[in-house]
Formats: C-alpha cells, sequence, structure tokens
C-alpha cells in the first residue's frame, strides 16, 4: 500500500465511533453540492461526498455553472459548522464516501435525503437508493429548488462507463 493509503487506513482506525457505528464530526467547509470537509472531536480531517447524490459542477469549460453555486450554497445552509454523523460506506485516499445525518431521535434528519428533496442535487444513477430516487420524482414533480428554474438542464443519460455528463 502506499503512503497515503495506509494513512486512510489508520485514519479509519482512530475515528470517534459514535453510536451505531456512526462517526461524529462538525462540517468545516463545503465544496460542491454534495461535498464537504468536516473534523472529528480529535482535528483528524475528512472529505466526505454523500453516497448516491451528484450535483451541478461550480464550473464547466472554464465557464462558472450557477446551479452548481445554488447547489453548493443550500448544502452550506444546512451543515457549515454542524455538527453531523457520517455512516461510511466506502472510502478512497482522498474520499469518504457516507451517508449524512443531522439530529438525534424524531429530529433526525438523513441530508442525502434532504438535499435532493428540496431539489438542489440529484440522485445519482449509478449509486441508486430507493428513497433518494423518490425525492428527487417529487422535486421535479413540484419544482422544487433547481427544477422550478427553466434554464436548468438536467443531466444527459449516463452510459454504464462514465460519469454524469451534465448539460
Amino acid at each position: 500500500m502506499t503512503g497515503l493509503r495506509w494513512y486512510v487506513v489508520i485514519l479509519l482506525g482512530t475515528m470517534a465511533v459514535g453510536v451505531a457505528g456512526e462517526i461524529q464530526v462538525r462540517v468545516s467547509g463545503v465544496d460542491t453540492g454534495t461535498t464537504f470537509a468536516a473534523r472529528d472531536a480529535g482535528g483528524a480531517r475528512y472529505y466526505v461526498h454523500l453516497l448516491g447524490c451528484t450535483a451541478p459542477p461550480l464550473r464547466m469549460r472554464r465557464s462558472p455553472v450557477p446551479e452548481g453555486e445554488y447547489s453548493r450554497a443550500a448544502l452550506s445552509r444546512v451543515m457549515l459548522g454542524k455538527i453531523v454523523y457520517l455512516k461510511i460506506h466506502t472510502t478512497t485516499p482522498a474520499l469518504i464516501e457516507a451517508d449524512v445525518f443531522r439530529g438525534e431521535g424524531e429530529a433526525r434528519q438523513w441530508i442525502n435525503r434532504e438535499i435532493v428533496a428540496c431539489g438542489m442535487c440529484r440522485a445519482h444513477p449509478q449509486q441508486p437508493d430507493a428513497q433518494i430516487e423518490a425525492a428527487e420524482a417529487s422535486a421535479r414533480r413540484s419544482k422544487r429548488g433547481l427544477w422550478g428554474r427553466p434554464e436548468f438542464h438536467a443531466p444527459r443519460p449516463v452510459d454504464d462507463f462514465g460519469p454524469i455528463k451534465w448539460e
């Protein structure tokens, strides 16, 4: 294993694990509509992607994409500076894919689903989840968030081997 991979293995081995194997972190920055940076109580850094979600890019062909910034701003309003809980599914040396939760008990929110339900992201077709797909369908029907913007173009269909292609 390379040194960076060992770092991730060591990092995952020393995380502060909370209830049901979830990790408690504080969100320190939001990079896109589906990725953010966080730190745990011990100061360890995490770069996290919302599993099952995708957002418009911030830039395309060197031009800003307003929908990407709207999506990023929405995630910032919901999460920046807040304590969240990560249920990790996969890790790479650079990124953790996780379900992200905020709150406890009946007030607990599944951020992955909520950000799609408000229309600021969409379900990732290569990481299907029935609840996230239903949230996207509801947002489209109700024209919430980006779906209500007439200039917003949904992604073109995805082939089996490539990333989502935004128009």
